[in-house]
């Protein structure tokens, strides 16, 4: 009785708790780096998504608009629907939610469908306790709540895991496992991994000849959206930002890990490189720390229970968990590198935690006991961001609307202002972007400096002002271009 009252006492709290922090990382800004908030960074994805809409196509060397077009196109495709709204913070709010469903619907669906003796209240506390790490670690609410690629392409990988651990002998699961998985990785390439994972899961808990199976159904998947997307863009144009660029991005210093600028140019093996090496090993193992902790426990209750005896491949298939593990682990190797590369940010380990924490919470519950541990989590959780606590999430936030001040000047000046940190004004204002010092930047530190004529065709074509808003820490970047036009009017926004 007294476990029965806990649990639906902390159902209850949690699911409170959940509603709060959610509505304030929803709607009130967090740093994102690079002196970006949350609402800003969102909207120069979503004027990339919205460039991609208006039949822009990826910038080669010499031509075209630089926002922010490393990442494949599948996952911009996602926020075409906020294009449906005329101001663009109502826009910006539209894609924020519309991450949100794409991180957080497919979690609560594998947490309420786990294959596994489960009751429905141990499937609702996980998630709660899911849903409250990811409204409160930084590098999972990057991921949940800013426009970017990453939760279409944790969402449809999600959907992928699932659908091969729930239907490994249903021909059209594994099928549409393969294209969710290959849709993922052109959403965001570091994603590629996901399909080693799966292949050597199913080889394990079905044989070499379902993992031949699935293999050709990733490649044939692989073809068919590859063929569809080089029907639409130039492949030479896609390789060069997809895969050249972040390739050539060199590592960051030690001390300036995450942000942009002090790339290395010393020899791989320098102590500079061993040192930033170091300092991101060190983060990646602090942030897996509890969901290895909780693996841990859940491979000594199987151990002690006999269950390994049975054979690795019938431990593997009666363990969905296990192909959440892996896939997490085999993230790994990709979110240290999108981390120690200048201009990494959190998300890179937003990517392998999101596997690692539902592979994580969906180990217990098997214990009616589970329910402390819940608890425990939760707590720990809340106790660490209890400052959210005391914030209302429905306060003004001004910064949010920057955008749309931005927006009317571009709509009754058109072509005739530069809106270098407010790309999206001058999308939903003309429907045409101009170039992003993040573009321009991410060009410069792969070793492909912007010509004077390739900057000059990425402005407005009448060009009187310059509005920085929110993009001072990108004067250096900006600087030794527009000394060359004399004749306008480098301003902030408020002096409009």
């Amino acid at each position: 009785m007294r476990l029965w009252l806990l649990e639906r006492a902390a159902i209850l709290a949690g699911a409170g708790l959940l509603a709060w922090f959610f509505l304030n990382a929803i709607f009130q800004p967090f740093y994102c780096g690079f002196g970006f908030n949350s609402d800003q960074f969102s909207g120069l994805h979503l004027a990339q998504s919205f460039a991609f809409l208006h039949g822009a196509k990826y910038p080669s060397l010499e031509s075209g608009i630089l926002l922010t077009p490393i990442y494949g196109p599948v996952g911009f495709c996602f926020y075409w629907p906020a294009a449906m709204f005329s101001l663009p913070s109502n826009a910006v709010l539209a894609g924020q939610i519309m991450a949100a469903a794409c991180f957080f619907v497919p979690a609560l669906w594998i947490f309420v469908k786990k294959n596994q003796p489960s009751r429905t209240s141990d499937s609702v506390l996980a998630f709660l306790v899911f849903g409250l790490l990811a409204c409160t670690r930084h590098e999972l609410k990057y991921c949940a709540f800013g426009i970017h690629v990453d939760a279409p392409a944790l969402g449809l990988a999600a959907t992928a895991v699932y659908l091969i651990y729930s239907g490994m002998q249903s021909r059209k699961r594994m099928i549409l496992s393969a294209l969710c998985v290959v849709l993922s990785i052109w959403s965001k390439q570091t994603m590629l991994p996901v399909a080693a994972a799966l292949v050597l899961y199913v080889w394990i808990a079905q044989g070499r000849q379902a993992a031949v199976r699935y293999s050709w159904f990733l490649a044939l998947s692989g073809v068919l959206v590859t063929a569809v997307i080089i029907y639409f863009f130039e492949a030479r144009d896609l390789w060069l930002n997809m895969v050249t660029i972040p390739f050539r991005h060199p590592w960051a210093s030690p001390e300036k890990l995450g942000m942009m600028g002090a790339p290395l140019s010393n020899p791989l093996f320098s102590s500079d490189k061993w040192a930033a090496g170091l300092a991101v090993i060190r983060e990646l193992v602090k942030a897996v720390s509890i969901p290895i902790l909780i693996f841990l426990l859940a491979l000594y209750r199987d151990f002690k229970a006999g269950l390994f005896k049975r054979g690795i491949s019938s431990w593997f298939a009666s363990n969905p968990w296990s192909v959440f593990v892996l896939v997490g682990i085999f993230l790994l190797p990709a979110a240290f590198l999108g981390k120690v590369k200048i201009g990494g940010a959190d998300n890179n380990f937003g990517l392998s935690l999101y596997f690692l924490f539902i592979g994580a919470l969906m180990t217990l519950g098997k214990k009616r006991s589970d329910v402390f541990l819940f608890c425990i989590l939760m707590a720990v959780t809340v106790a660490h961001n209890r400052m959210v606590l005391f914030q209302n999430p429905l306060a003004p936030n001004e910064q949010r609307f920057v955008v749309d001040t931005a927006w009317r000047f571009a709509s009754k000046y058109p072509e005739e202002a530069y809106f270098p940190g407010i790309p999206l004004a001058s999308m939903m204002a003309e429907k045409k972007g101009y170039h992003s010092p993040i573009g321009i930047w991410e060009r410069t530190a792969a070793g492909f400096p912007v010509t004077s004529a390739h900057f000059r065709a990425g402005l407005p074509a009448k060009m009187k002002w310059v509005v920085l808003g929110p993009s001072y820490g990108f004067m250096p970047v900006l600087a030794p271009f527009l000394k060359r036009f004399p004749g306008c009017s480098v301003t902030d926004l408020p002096e409009l």
